[in-house]
């Protein structure tokens, strides 16, 4: 006859209606925390708009709520003790210049008495000290300040992502970017040596290799993976007007009804038979005829397809009943 193991408490089942209130509340938790966001970033729109900064500038300046930002030692009771002594002195003007920490210090640790307070004259000493520092001017959030947290975080994450590869057989790969050409650090990334080799096959690219596109690419557009990379730019904007117009159509379809498994591809050299089969058109071709984009050789001309559907002007339009009757007579 086994008997039960010892130390172990056996997690009790919740009620469906204890349940119930649980997952009421999470969504109730979750409903709060969006409108928080939503509240927060109306802040910063409002402060950048009525300081005139930019809104990236100005959301530096909440992260982490600023004074958080920044790491600062804690103070001991011997350095209260000095700031409040140099306080004294300073309102009596007694003070000595630069000199003036160094002799105090020198006088107080030769003293010792600061050693003699009680708890009580400990505790509302420190807490002067922080009444102090928090009622500071708000500490302004440079760029430096955000690569500083940035390479301090991803230091302490690394190991721990190493420790769960290695304990877990798992495979792992991150990457991290900037967010504009501005920001004043570089991406990073991670991955274990089976994800290495799974980029190589699938890509032709590193891990390391990617990240710095996808990097490139947010930060400056195609024009920076172009720059990275060294691909062609033509090669670039010849995917991207593709890859654009069959997303854009995709859409519009989708909404009536077109199920993914129906969708059409992007009909380039018949296209007046596609528009009476799907009742749509593409409308504000800046090339002429409508073609291939793959049969377009200038690149001033691809900049310029490519600019009008990054910018609206060439986009998918949906007939009406009597245009559609017009167009299949």
């Amino acid at each position: 006859m086994s008997t039960p193991a010892t130390g172990q408490k056996k997690k009790s089942r919740r009620t469906r209606e204890q349940c119930k209130i649980s997952a009421a509340r999470t969504a109730e938790m979750w409903k709060e925390v969006g409108d928080a966001r939503s509240a927060y970033m109306v802040t910063i729109a409002d402060l950048a708009e009525k300081y005139h900064t930019s809104l990236e500038w100005m959301s530096k300046q909440f992260f982490l709520g600023g004074k958080l930002l920044k790491s600062s030692r804690k103070v001991s009771v011997f350095n209260a003790v000095v700031r409040r002594e140099i306080a004294k002195r300073k309102e009596n003007g007694i003070l000595d210049g630069r000199k003036t920490l160094a002799i105090v210090s020198r006088e107080l640790k030769e003293s010792g008495e600061w050693k003699n307070l009680t708890q009580d004259e400990e505790d509302d000493l420190m807490e002067d000290i922080q009444v102090e520092n928090m009622s500071k001017a708000p500490i302004k959030i440079y760029a430096k300040d955000v690569a500083t947290e940035i390479a301090k975080t991803m230091g302490n994450i690394d190991p721990e992502i190493i420790g769960l590869e290695k304990r877990t057989g798992c495979n792992v790969f991150w990457g991290l970017t900037r967010n504009t050409s501005n920001d004043n650090f570089g991406p990073r990334s991670y991955a274990s040596d089976p994800v290495k080799n799974a980029c190589l096959a699938l890509f032709k690219l590193t891990p390391e290799q990617i990240v710095v596109n996808i990097d490139a690419y947010i930060a400056s557009g195609v024009e920076g993976v172009i720059r990275t990379s060294g691909a062609r730019k033509t090669t670039f904007l010849k995917k991207e007007i593709r890859d654009m117009i069959r997303t854009n159509m995709e859409e519009i379809l989708n909404k009536r009804g077109v199920s993914a498994t129906e969708m059409p591809q992007v009909a380039y050299h018949n296209h007046e038979r596609f528009i009476c089969a799907w009742g749509i058109e593409l409308v504000g071709w800046t090339e002429g005829a409508i073609t291939n984009p793959g049969e377009i050789t200038s690149s001033v001309a691809l900049r310029r397809l490519h600019n009008a559907l990054k910018d609206g002007l060439c986009y998918w339009r949906e007939l009406t009943n009597e245009e559609l009757t017009a167009r299949k007579e």
